[in-house]
C-alpha cells in the first residue's frame, strides 16, 4: 500500500515539474505599467498593471479620487 501511495505521489511530482519546464518565457519580458496620472505606486512594489508579450494584466483595485487643491 504504501508503495502504491509513494508511486502516485512520485508520478504527481513528475507531473508537474514537467508542465513547468514546458512554460515559455516572454520575447519582451515583463514590462510594468505606470501611466500619467495614475496612482503613485511608490516604486517596484507593485504596478497598475503589467504587459507580458501580447497580454496585459490589470491590478483590482477600488475607485481612487485623488485630492484636488
Amino acid at each position: 500500500m504504501f508503495a502504491r501511495y509513494l508511486f502516485v505521489c512520485t508520478l504527481a511530482l513528475a507531473g508537474m515539474t514537467t508542465s513547468v519546464l514546458s512554460q515559455s518565457t516572454s520575447p519582451n519580458g515583463v514590462k510594468t505599467l505606470n501611466p500619467p496620472g495614475a496612482v503613485n505606486t511608490g516604486g517596484d512594489t507593485w504596478s497598475v498593471g503589467v504587459r507580458a508579450g501580447d497580454f496585459i494584466f490589470v491590478a483590482g483595485m477600488q475607485f481612487y479620487a485623488p485630492l484636488k487643491k
